[in-house]
Order: C-alpha cells, then structure tokens, then sequence
C-alpha cells in the first residue's frame, strides 16, 4: 500500500517567480524609459524640421511674389515709355491740335453732348490724320494692345483705332483725371470699348515738355503678357499668383481667377499697402500666402498656396519619424523580452536548480536528479 507525501512549497520556486516577475517589470520600465527618451528626441527633430520647412516655404512664396513684382514692373515701365514717347511724337501733337482747330472752325463748343455723339455716331471720331490712324492699327496688331485712343483738348475723339463707346470723353473718369494730373496714369478695368479687362495708360499730349494740353493719348494694353509671366512663375507647382490693383481686384492670376472681383475664397488679405507672409483662410483649409507691392506701391502680388499642399513634405517627414520610432520602441522592448527569457532559460533558472540540488544534497536527499538546459 502506497503511502501519499504533501510535498510543501518550495521557496526556491517562489524565489524564481519573484525573478521573473522583477525581470519583467524591468523590461517594462526599460520599455518606458525608451518610449520617453524617443518621445523626448523625435518631438525636438519634428519642431526642428517645421521651422526649417516654413522657412522653406516662406521663402519660395517670398522668391515667387518679389520676382513677379518686378517682371510687373517692369512690363508696366516698358509700356509707360511706349505710352510717353507716343504722347510726344510730332504726328500725334498735330493731330491733338488738328481736332482742336476742327472743335472751334465746326462749332461744336456748347453744344449738348447728345448731339455731339447723334452727329458723329458713325465713326465717332474726327479722323483728323489717316497716315496717323494706319501707323496706330499696325502698332496695335504688333504688340499687346487692344484700343488707342487720341482726343483733342474739349475730350473728343480726334483718331483712333477703332470704333469707341462714346466720340465725347471728357465727362469720362480717366480723361478728367489725365488733364488734371498730367502724368501717365495706370489704370485696370474693364474696357467697353475693348470688350477686355485690360490696362490702360494716359498721358498728356503736349508740344514741348512745358507746354500747354493739346489733347489725351489712351492706349489700352491686353493682359496676356502678365497673364503669362505669372504662369511661368507659378510653373507646375500648386502655387498661385495673382495681381490686385488698389481696390484689391484680380487684375492679372496664374489661374483662371474671376478677373476684376476680389481675390474669392480667402480671408485675411492685409490692407493696401501691407507686405510680408501671411495666412489666410479659405472656405476649405487655411492657406500660406507672400504678398509683395507693385506698379508704385498701388498694386499687390499676392503668391499664395494652401498648407495641405506647401507643407505635405513635412507632413510626411513627421509621419516617418512617428513610424520610426514606434518600431525601434516595439524593436527595444521585443529585444529586452527575448533577453529577459534567454538569461532566464540559461542562466538564472539553472543556477536556482543547481542551488536546490546542491541544498538538499548536504541535508542527505541524494534523490535529487539535476538536467542541463536544452
């Protein structure tokens, strides 16, 4: 008949679990400590690489608007030259003082505007020199011009290269504002005569540089050259370029922007005259924006793109940082683990083996078998 032993605890066992349960909770707090320490150096890189990005992005708006801003300028200064030496070429101060001659000999003075444009309804303009008319049509279909207009000193129509809205302009606004400043005058609208949203140039025409008003010289200018110019600019990026005049109209865009309407679906476009980088906002996203002046500080350059897009590198960049160290984190506590279990298996659980065998040999207990580790 067997008898039945109650084998007690034993406290070497008891030790062991202790250690695995010590050795697991240092695997846990390594874990944390990296988890911290990565935490503590991809936040920093990240921040480090958002400044440098921003600058980047700032800087690539900043290069876009300032370089458009000049080539504006510049197209603006060419054509104001145009506009000058036109005003003061012999032909045309002779036609300005022709048409004044035609005003007092024809008896037009006094009489009411209606009449005037009833009159001259056909062609609406005096045609005072032919040879003048012809040179100007082929001038206009050389270059980028819509309309040229010349009036005498009363405001009518002394030549031009087609037939206008109205033979009288001095009830018109840029007409009064030519005899009354008596330097080129940049204007953008949209031209009724032309049928465009164009620019046009005033200037003066005088005989001499001091002498009296003979008449006004308006030359209307296409805007397919600045049209072009800030596409090329903006290139195949998703960037945008436009060009506001004083009142903050589109006069001129990379993109098929509504002309002379304000700049639609952004907020927070600084005041005239402001320069510098800005965020607007948009009905979708919020946008980085480089706004930079142009044509004597009346008009505006604004390079503008959203964040989504201007910063989607960093975007990613961060993204790869976060994945990376989420996986040298996983790849540090997998390695504690895996080491936790190898010193375990080969060197902590044998030697408490080795010591109970060794403790219960000396008390006379030979009974005990020890095995070697696989």
């Amino acid at each position: 008949m067997s008898r039945t032993h109650t084998v007690p605890l034993d406290p070497d066992l008891i030790d062991v679990e202790a250690k695995r349960t010590f050795h697991t909770r240092l695997v846990l707090g390594i874990g944390a400590v990296s988890l911290v320490a990565l935490a503590l150096i991809a936040w920093p890189v990240s921040q480090w690489l958002g400044r440098d990005e921003r600058v980047r992005v700032d800087r690539r708006l900043t290069d876009a608007a300032t370089l458009a801003s000049v080539r504006v300028e510049r197209y603006l200064g060419d054509h104001e030259r145009l506009v000058t030496v036109l005003a003061s070429s012999p032909s045309v101060v002779d036609a300005a003082r022709t048409a004044g001659d035609r005003w007092r000999r024809d008896g037009l003075a006094g009489r009411p505007l209606a009449d005037l444009e009833a009159r001259y309804d056909e062609r609406r303009s005096l045609d005072v020199d032919t040879r003048l008319r012809s040179y100007l049509r082929q001038l206009r279909s050389t270059g980028d011009i819509a309309e040229i207009i010349l009036t005498d000193v009363h405001g009518i129509n002394a030549v031009t290269t087609g037939r206008t809205s109205d033979f009288v302009q001095s009830d018109e606004e840029w007409w009064q504002r030519a005899m009354h400043d008596g330097a080129v005058a940049t204007d953008a609208a949209y031209d009724s005569s032309a049928r465009v949203v164009s620019i046009s140039m005033t200037s003066v025409v005088r005989e001499g540089a001091d002498g009296p008003a003979l008449g006004v010289l308006k030359v209307v200018f296409g805007l397919r050259g600045i049209d072009q110019e800030l596409t090329r600019l903006a290139g195949e990026s998703d960037m945008r370029i436009e060009l506001l005049d004083e009142d903050g109209l589109v006069v001129a865009a990379s993109s098929s922007a509504p002309r002379m309407r304000p700049l639609e679906g952004l907020q927070g476009l600084p005041a005239a005259h402001t320069t510098g980088v800005v965020t607007l906002r948009s009905a979708e996203e919020r946008e980085r924006a480089a706004v930079r002046a142009t044509n004597g500080g009346h008009w505006r350059i604004v390079a503008h793109q959203s964040e989504t897009l201007a910063f989607g590198r960093l975007h990613r960049i961060q993204f790869v940082i976060i994945v990376f160290s989420l996986f040298l984190f996983v790849f540090i506590v997998a390695a504690m683990l895996f080491l936790n279990a190898f010193v375990a298996k080969r060197v902590s659980e044998p030697a408490s083996a080795l010591a109970n065998a060794a403790e219960q040999g000396a008390s006379g207990d030979l009974s005990v078998a020890v095995y070697a580790a696989a």
